[in-house]
């Protein structure tokens, strides 16, 4: 039968599951001392935001490193998201880099735990595949393109004299037969409209 905790004994439990789990992530919250917002960031003489401190930017690498988003590490640090991204936009920023490094941490963890998973359930993988590597189901076949070597140039179109005196004529020939032509007449005098004055 098993032994039922109570409810002191569950939260003291999760507790230290937690605590492990920081542990590992190099998260020990018990060796990371409170720091009061004023201390993390630097300030110029009109009180406002230049630069973070160096507690600051080991807060920022931490909280990247647990994947926390960047509202959360502004808020933590006691500044806006937007002055907060304005740090981080700066060349050659050190707020950028702690960041990158934390979030590269973080997902590279995240990386690891789902192929670790992938290796008892292939759906995993299948995410992992998809969202990171860029992988898709079905994916059309490349179209391999064939480039013809073969070119063909067209003279520019030519004026009706220009024709004629090419064939070695002055105009039109009409090569009919007298018969062709009294019966192309006969039909169209047979398909013309009567005149007004016939009706």
């Amino acid at each position: 039968m098993p032994v039922e905790l109570t409810a002191e004994e569950k939260r003291l439990f999760a507790a230290k599951r937690a605590a492990r789990a920081a542990k590992r992530q190099g998260l020990d919250v018990a060796q990371q001392p409170a720091v009061p917002p004023a201390a993390l960031v630097q300030r110029d003489a009109l009180d406002v935001v230049v630069g973070l401190s160096e507690q600051g930017l080991k807060l920022v690498e931490r909280l990247a490193r647990r994947g926390a988003p960047q509202s959360k590490i502004a808020a933590s640090l006691g500044i806006t998201l937007r002055r907060f991204k304005s740090l981080m936009d700066a060349d050659e920023s050190d707020v950028r880099l702690r960041w990158e490094k934390g979030r590269a941490d973080h997902e590279d963890e995240i990386a690891k735990q789902l192929v670790k998973h992938g290796r008892r359930s292939f759906a995993a993988l299948i995410y992992y595949s998809k969202a990171a590597l860029g992988w898709k189901e079905n994916d059309p076949a490349t179209a391999v393109s064939v480039q013809s070597n073969i070119r063909l140039t067209l003279p520019r179109p030519m004026s009706t004299e220009d024709y004629f005196k090419m064939c070695g004529v002055s105009a039109p020939v009409d090569c009919r037969t007298p018969e062709q032509i009294a019966l192309r007449e006969a039909e169209v005098k047979a398909r013309a409209l009567p005149s007004p004055g016939q009706q």
